[in-house]
Parts: structure tokens; C-alpha cells; sequence
């Protein structure tokens, strides 16, 4: 399994988040929160997932890998949960997270794809945690996260980055376009909103 409790210190930099950053309304990033080995060892495990790479999940135009079933799943969703779920009533006051895991996907946005839209609406979710998989040079120019109803954009991202966000009623995702490369991001839905 690419993530599991005896593999946490190959795959993080840190166990304990101190520090969030907001580059926009409740939009949180704590910065280099898993190594260059995570995102690495996660794309290889994609390759291994046989067809999936052919879903779309219904709220993405993007292509995905279903994570949900994956041999991983389970331990990928502890491993988040422990990071963040004491940070959520903080970062979201009066909310209390159940850190029930709705939907898992790594969405790939690939360069000069023609696309109807560009949107990721983001799933009926109460909150999402985003991780960058590869750097931004390792993608070529171009690509990040537009939060449209916030009129706020994030390019500055890295690999290893953790962002942890609302669900898309106050917060419509867009991935941005690139001119090329293929950047590949990590994205996990959590807690029915009502």
C-alpha cells in the first residue's frame, strides 16, 4: 500500500500541522506537509489502477482516478483525518467534522485538452482536502485553483502542499489552464453538509 501508519515518516514532513495560511476566504494551505515521495509514489500507484483512469467523477470535467476502492482508501482517509481533523473547528468555528469520507479522487489537468468546461464544482461535501502531486516546474507553465464566487486564485502551490476548503455551495473550484505538461492533484470530500 503506498500509505500506511509504518510508512507516515517517508511520506510526511511533518505529523503535527502548526501553521495554516489563508490565500482566500476560508480557503486554508499548511505548506509542505507531505514530501516529494508522497505525490511521487501516489502517481505510480494511479498506474497500477487498471481502467479507472477512464472515470469521470460526476461533479468533474476532469479525468480522475477513483481512489474509493483503491487497496489504499482506507488508510489514505486515516492518515488525512488524523492531519486535519483537529484544525477544522479552528479553521471552521462551530463546525465539528465527522471525518466521514465521501469521495476520493486524483484529478488530472493535462495542457493544450480541450475541455467544455473548466470547472471542478467540488462535491455536496462539508469540507475538501487538496494535495499538489508534482511541482509546479515539473508541469510547465500555467494551471492552479480559481475560487469563483471568492474571486481569489492560488498559482503559487507546491507539491506536498495541503489545502482544506468548503464545499462548492460557497466555494466553486476551477482548475486554471496550462499551456502544457500535466499536473496531478490529489482531492478527498468529507462530511455530508446536511
Amino acid at each position: 500500500a503506498v500509505v500506511s501508519t509504518q510508512s507516515t515518516g517517508k511520506y510526511l514532513n511533518t505529523t503535527e500541522i502548526k501553521e495554516f495560511s489563508s490565500p482566500c476566504s476560508n480557503v486554508f494551505r499548511a505548506e509542505s506537509v507531505f514530501t516529494e515521495n508522497f505525490g511521487k509514489d501516489m502517481v505510480a500507484s494511479v498506474d497500477n489502477l487498471g481502467g479507472s483512469f477512464t472515470w469521470k467523477p460526476k461533479h468533474y470535467e476532469r479525468p480522475g482516478y477513483d481512489l474509493s476502492t483503491s487497496s489504499f482508501s482506507d488508510s489514505l482517509k486515516d492518515l488525512i483525518t488524523n492531519l486535519t481533523l483537529s484544525h477544522i473547528p479552528q479553521l471552521y468555528p462551530g463546525y465539528t467534522p465527522k471525518g466521514e469520507l465521501i469521495d476520493s479522487w486524483i484529478i488530472e489537468v493535462e495542457g493544450k485538452k480541450k475541455l467544455r468546461r473548466d470547472t471542478n464544482l467540488a462535491h455536496e461535501a462539508a469540507y475538501h482536502v487538496l494535495i499538489p502531486l508534482n511541482h509546479p516546474q515539473d508541469r510547465e507553465v500555467g494551471g492552479g485553483y480559481r475560487f469563483s464566487r471568492l474571486n481569489c486564485t492560488v498559482t503559487d502551490h507546491k507539491a506536498g502542499d495541503m489545502f482544506v476548503f468548503p464545499g462548492f455551495i460557497t466555494h466553486h473550484k476551477y482548475d486554471l489552464p496550462q499551456t502544457e505538461g500535466i499536473h496531478l492533484y490529489l482531492e478527498m470530500s468529507f462530511d455530508a453538509p446536511f
